[in-house]
């Protein structure tokens, strides 16, 4: 993937995390997420099992749009400041918890 610095795949060799959450900006096309999705799957033994939406400008990405994003690139997708409860949620149910 030509848009990772060095140090990013550094990182994701050197930590070989178990699972990510990748951090993605509203602005993000949908071709660049799917393509950076499948980098991180395919170089490292690991799974992108949610996507954390930035907001631009601090404001609140409306529902309809993320789970438009969540349909088009197979992950789910939360809002950055409100729905941390479903993140955690879907962090728990991946390793196996209640």
């Amino acid at each position: 993937e030509q848009f990772f610095t060095f140090r990013q795949i550094e990182f994701l060799f050197g930590t070989d995390p178990d699972a990510i959450i990748l951090v993605i900006n509203e602005f993000d096309e949908i071709d660049y997420l799917q393509r950076t999705i499948n980098f991180i799957e395919s170089s490292i033994d690991t799974t992108v099992i949610a996507c954390v939406m930035s907001p631009v400008n601090n404001t609140i990405t409306s529902n309809n749009k993320l789970k438009h994003i969540s349909k088009l690139i197979k992950k789910p997708v939360f809002e950055y400041v409100t729905q941390f409860k479903f993140l955690y949620k879907t962090i728990i149910e991946y390793f196996g918890g209640a």
